[in-house]
């Protein structure tokens, strides 16, 4: 199991709610599937080498699991199949918090790509994202765990004049 673990400092329960921040949202995800009134299934179908399928979502014993298996003879033929879930609700300001863990795939270590990430409704798009600070957004990767021991965090935006890697990339 690979670990990926950032803290803000200073940020507790009892400052952020002195400050006027509420909790929105949560899910401790207990009950038996996806609480589909807070989450949607984010595509169906091909998706960068293999497919998305609702099918690999489960929810068990406080978990979210989003499972990603090689399925021969799965509904789109052969291949890797996984899944993406979004909140159907949109927050223009907030603190999200998440406890994470990625499995290391032993049959082909590097053919996994786990990630937690926030979106904008358009951070490609120069004329919408402002370089992050329009209404188009940006994509913030928090986290992502693109093979054994490498992971990654950046900030994608488009529409900014000036060339800035925000980015940071390690190995656990």
């Amino acid at each position: 199991i690979s670990t990926f673990h950032r803290v803000l400092p200073d940020i507790d329960q009892e400052r952020l709610e002195a400050a006027g921040y509420r909790i929105a949202a949560e899910d401790e995800f207990y009950g038996e599937k996806l609480d589909t009134d807070l989450w949607e299934y984010r595509g169906h179908g091909v998706r960068e080498g293999g497919f998305l399928v609702p099918g690999q979502v489960s929810v068990s014993n406080g978990n979210l699991y989003l499972k990603g298996s090689f399925i021969k003879d799965g509904e789109f033929g052969d291949g890797w199949y996984s899944s993406f879930i979004a909140m159907k609700k949109w927050f223009r300001r907030g603190y999200f918090e998440a406890r994470i863990k990625v499995s290391k795939n032993t049959e082909t270590p590097n053919d996994f790509w786990s990630a937690f990430w926030l979106q904008g409704p358009f951070p490609y798009e120069a004329d919408k994202s402002q370089g992050g600070s329009g209404p188009g957004g940006a994509e913030l990767d928090i986290m992502e765990n693109w093979a054994p021991g490498k992971i990654s965090s950046r900030i994608w935006v488009t529409g900014y004049e000036e060339s800035s890697d925000l980015s940071s990339e390690g190995t656990i």
